[in-house]
This record gives C-alpha cells, sequence and structure tokens, in this order.
C-alpha cells in the first residue's frame, strides 16, 4: 500500500476545520484504505466522553470516504470510478458538499475507547453503479478492529 502524504490528506478534508481533520496517516492500493484516526472531544455536551459515539462514527466515516473515493478515481490500476468521472468533477461535488450517504449500515460489535490509540480504520470500495445520472458507490468499512463495521452507499449527482 502506498502511503498518502499529510499535503493530500488535507486536500481531501479541505472541507474540515483542522482540528476536526481527524485522519492522522493512510495508505491506499486498488480501491482500499487503511488509516489511523485521531479521537477529538465532541463540542455539543458539556463533558465529553472517553468512547468514540455514534456522531463521531459518522464524521470518521465521511472523512475516509472522501479520501478513498478520491484516490480510488486517480488510480490508473483500479478504473471502476475513473470511467465515470474524473477527478476534478469529483473535488468540484466533495467541495461544494455534494456527495451524500444514501444507505448506511453499521454495526457496533463493542464500545471504540479514545484511550485504546490508534483507532484504526479500513475501507473498501466495492461496487459502483449510475441510475438516471446518480452515481453511487458501495464501500464496506471497519473501525477499531471491527468494533464497528458496514456498509454505506455514497451518492452523486453526475448530472446538473
Amino acid at each position: 500500500m502506498e502511503e498518502i502524504k499529510e499535503a493530500e490528506l488535507q486536500k481531501y478534508l479541505i472541507n474540515y476545520q483542522a482540528q476536526y481533520q481527524l485522519i492522522k496517516s493512510a495508505r491506499y492500493a486498488e480501491g482500499c484504505l487503511k488509516a489511523e484516526l485521531i479521537p477529538f472531544i465532541y463540542p455539543f455536551t458539556n463533558e465529553d466522553s472517553d468512547y468514540v459515539n455514534a456522531t463521531q462514527l459518522h464524521l470518521y466515516l465521511s472523512q475516509l470516504t472522501y479520501v478513498l473515493i478520491a484516490k480510488s478515481i486517480s488510480d490508473p490500476n483500479f478504473p471502476m470510478l475513473s470511467k465515470l468521472v474524473n477527478i476534478e468533477t469529483y473535488m468540484n461535488k466533495m467541495i461544494s458538499r455534494r456527495l451524500f450517504f444514501a444507505k448506511l449500515e453499521q454495526t457496533m460489535k463493542k464500545v471504540i475507547y479514545k484511550k485504546n490509540l490508534p483507532i484504526s480504520a479500513e475501507m473498501k470500495l466495492i461496487g459502483v453503479r449510475v441510475v438516471n445520472g446518480t452515481g453511487f458507490c458501495e464501500v464496506e468499512f471497519n473501525l477499531g478492529n471491527k468494533a464497528c463495521f458496514g456498509k454505506l452507499l455514497l451518492s452523486m449527482q453526475f448530472t446538473s
């Protein structure tokens, strides 16, 4: 797997404030992403919990998906996505916040405690389809060594 440089990660996470860019490091190869995640203080309650909650999990999934899809589109050895969309179109959709979770299936098998570092993450692109001008990317994920796993479906409108 190829290490993704910090500057490239920041490019894919540009929509997030620096303190909420939560991917510490990542590696990519042919539609697969492995990453280490940074725990962060939950800003919506008076006191932070010592575990990763559902809102935090979804933020991790969002950022991991942004990186996985961008790397997959740019990968000449993995043409599943590049035959449907180019990186410029994708980045414009990403920056304008026009990527959506159409479906999210997640199973929590155990609590992910913030003190148990690093928090590992794996994602794999398993399918792509276009329906009526909308692209759908199906992704499997695993966070915290299978503490949380599942599938998500990302949608992106290809036509204006």
